[in-house]
């Protein structure tokens, strides 16, 4: 029987949904996809590294909602992993994108600021919550573009 890595990440997505990222243990996903645990490690080195695809799978596909959740997902259950920060302000700049929800952004990225004030992301996270308000304001359309803001 061939596993595919898609059906690996799709039951660990669910897994994840369904305890947590911190309540799933890689045995809960291999019993999940119906393989041993060492089977499992063939695929995946670490239950981080599922989510670290599954947030790079996340930020390609077009299906908004589940960015949204994969995001969320990685910055509530996950909060000291390194990629936290980049979930946070991925969804932030999501619900500006798509949903024009200033409020859910501003959210995150207080929750941002909050969490980890020493992100990549703070300065620019600051810029577009005292910014976004201003009529016509435009969220930058690149990291670059919002650094050479004055």
């Amino acid at each position: 029987m061939s596993i595919s890595r898609d059906l690996i990440l799709e039951s660990a997505a669910q897994v994840f949904c369904q305890k947590g990222y911190n309540g799933a243990s890689m045995a809960d996903i291999a019993d999940a996809v119906g393989l041993q645990k060492a089977t499992l490690y063939h695929h995946f080195g670490s239950k981080q590294e599922i989510l670290a695809e599954l947030l790079d799978r996340a930020m390609a596909t077009s299906d908004v909602q589940q960015k949204m959740d994969l995001y969320q997902l990685l910055a509530e259950d996950y909060p000291d992993d390194e990629l936290a920060d980049d979930a946070l302000f991925l969804a932030a700049n999501e619900a500006l994108d798509t949903w024009g929800d200033r409020a859910q952004a501003s959210g995150l990225l207080r929750v941002l600021l909050q969490k980890f004030p020493d992100s990549e992301y703070a300065v620019d996270a600051q810029y577009i919550i005292d910014n976004m308000a201003r009529p016509g304001f435009t969220k930058p359309q690149s990291i670059e573009d919002l650094r050479t803001k004055p």
